[in-house]
């Protein structure tokens, strides 16, 4: 889960939000009109957008330790940093995300209808994964249960869709100071895999271990995951899972809205809100699923020291294909909704020296595994030439990662150039290491572009 997500929850480039010039940037705010009557990616290098990111940062987790006389660059679990420890605990939020976002559009084109109306249309593949760890998970691995330590594990879960899009979007001027904006999406999905608990508690104590926990795993995915019969339980065997040769791509399907707004307050302020990925996917093919429905408990294995070792294996796997005997069922394979990781952004930009430059601030929340993400970007909006326009700004990621984006859009005749990258880190290591690091993000692409303003 670890790699697919290092690889998951949708996401954004806050650079290309106030980069007028790039035609993709409606797919941020609907409202946002290109600036060109008409626009087409261009197959062999279309739009594109790579996210990945981390909890925390490189440098909360190596640390520079003087061992044995020799500065070395170590993991906050060697026992030479033992105090640093801490320290990344209490780096961490209540719930820490691991995900990767993943957008390649394989079709896209967009154009102007009368004077105030403007048309777009995407037809795009898109990676959206997700991996939540709620905090008391660390603190397990890191501290141990104690003596008796209650657990609560409920946000514990992994949520991740591979699907295509097919968008149809439409922005009319309303008068000169209000703009709207909507896309009514169409989307395939491929695979899936999510969890829901609705309780997942764990009371540890020296003798015993105690589970309480709802909820279910899904899968939909071209995979074949065989069961065993263990009475009147079914468990499933993770080690064999084959890949189905015979299945369906079409996984499920469902719908999804983005919808926007600009307005005017001032002559040279433009304020901005939209919101989107309001949807979900109903998954009805290719599918097992997995109940979490009981109580159980593991109170350890049997060991005295000289045992044979392989024994000691047996025994564990024996004592654990229990636990799981009662506490996973084998469902009926039923259908299930996955919904789309909802954003709203609000923005406002302030225009200086005859529009050559624009200051902004974009406040961007996320929502996903029942809980919110927030980024706050200001931004300096160069446009000195009508065919470069440089973007530079500055971002706290939910509330606790300072990095820096930089954009770059050119219009060489009819191209339209563009390249993009946050999380560029503002931390650096005497050997250049870029410790303050926690994901890259970057996006560009290149299209044609016709009759701009």
């Amino acid at each position: 889960m670890l790699l697919l997500a290092s690889g998951a929850a949708t996401a954004q480039i806050n650079t290309v939000y106030f980069m007028r010039g790039v035609p993709e940037r409606s797919a941020y705010n609907p409202a946002f009109q290109p600036q060109s009557k008409l626009f087409i990616d261009i197959p062999v290098m279309p739009n594109w957008r790579v996210d990945c990111g981390l909890p925390v940062r490189l440098s909360d987790a190596f640390v520079s330790k003087n061992i044995n006389g020799e500065e070395k660059t170590v993991l906050f679990l060697h026992p030479a940093a033992e105090a640093e420890r801490d320290k990344f605990y209490n780096k961490l939020t209540k719930t820490s995300r691991f995900y990767t976002d993943f957008n390649f559009d394989i079709l896209s084109f967009g154009f102007r209808i009368a004077e105030r109306g403007y048309f777009t249309f995407n037809f795009s593949e898109r990676l959206d994964a997700g991996i939540y760890l709620p905090k008391d998970l660390f603190h397990i691995v890191l501290y141990g249960t104690g003596e008796h330590g209650n657990f609560d594990l409920k946000k514990l879960g992994i949520d991740a869709s591979l699907y295509s899009e097919m968008g149809f979007g439409y922005s009319h001027i309303i008068d000169e100071r209000l703009t709207v904006g909507g896309k009514f999406k169409i989307l395939l999905g491929q695979a899936n895999i999510k969890t829901d608990f609705d309780r997942f508690n764990l009371v540890a104590g020296v003798d015993e271990w105690a589970v309480n926990g709802k909820g279910t795993l899904s899968i939909s995915a071209p995979i074949t995951l065989p069961f065993k019969n263990d009475g009147n339980r079914e468990t499933p065997d993770f080690g064999g899972m084959e890949y189905d040769d015979d299945f369906s791509f079409a996984g499920g399907s469902g719908i999804g809205i983005d919808l926007g707004a600009t307005f005017r307050l001032l002559p040279n302020l433009q304020l901005s809100a939209a919101l989107t990925d309001l949807g979900f996917i109903r998954w009805k093919n290719n599918i097992t699923t997995m109940e979490v429905s009981d109580s159980y408990s593991f109170d350890g294995i049997d060991y005295i020291v000289g045992d044979d070792v392989d024994e000691i294996g047996s025994n564990l796997r024996d004592e654990l294909g229990d636990v799981f005997t009662d506490a996973l069922q084998r469902g009926d394979g039923k259908s299930y909704s996955s919904s789309l990781s909802t954003r709203l952004n609000i923005g406002g930009e302030y225009c200086l020296l005859n529009d050559k430059l624009g200051v902004g601030m974009l406040i961007t929340t996320l929502f996903a595994n029942k809980s919110a993400y927030a980024d706050v970007t200001a931004s300096a909006n160069f446009r000195p030439l009508k065919w470069l326009a440089p973007t530079l700004n500055a971002t706290l990621h939910n509330g606790k990662f300072p990095t820096i984006g930089i954009g770059v859009h050119s219009q060489l005749g009819f191209y339209s150039l563009f390249f993009a990258v946050d999380r560029i880190p503002l931390r650096y290591s005497k050997n250049f290491i870029p410790v303050g690091i926690n994901g890259i993000a970057f996006q560009g692409g290149v299209s044609l572009a016709f009759g701009r303003d």
